[in-house]
């Protein structure tokens, strides 16, 4: 799936469409160089607060999918043989527990790397509103 619509709204869409919930690893995420040097002159706080809000920008027009952790090696040889960085951050799974109000957020869990679950303001462009 395209993340066209930001890789939090997508996620949860792809999350809901398969009746499960994305766990999704802030940190994992790729940045770009330039992000990346921004984010890095800021404090902790703020640096979080704005990753977080660049998880709900769209127009980024990368691929999300998901496989089962058997075929790890299979991603890691097509990464390396078409010289394309695929990178792992997160996985889908049950989430039985999940009872958000919002039917999206059910559907999606972002953590930093400790592990802590992070607030999310909002998931993504929603077209025609």
């Amino acid at each position: 799936v395209d993340i066209s619509d930001g890789l939090l709204l997508d996620a949860a869409r792809f999350a809901e469409a398969s009746k499960l919930t994305a766990f999704i690893r802030l940190d994992d995420i790729p940045f770009s160089p330039p992000a990346k040097q921004i984010l890095s002159q800021l404090k902790p706080a703020a640096r979080r607060k704005i990753q977080t809000e660049m998880m709900s920008w769209g127009d980024d027009y990368q691929l999300m999918f998901s496989a089962p952790p058997s075929k790890e090696y299979d991603i890691s040889s097509l990464s390396h043989d078409f010289q394309t960085p695929i990178t792992n951050i997160g996985h889908f799974a049950s989430y039985e527990d999940n009872t958000s109000s919002s039917l999206s957020y059910k559907h999606l869990e972002l953590f930093d790397k400790k592990g802590d679950k992070l607030q999310l303001e909002k998931l993504g462009y929603t077209h025609g509103l």
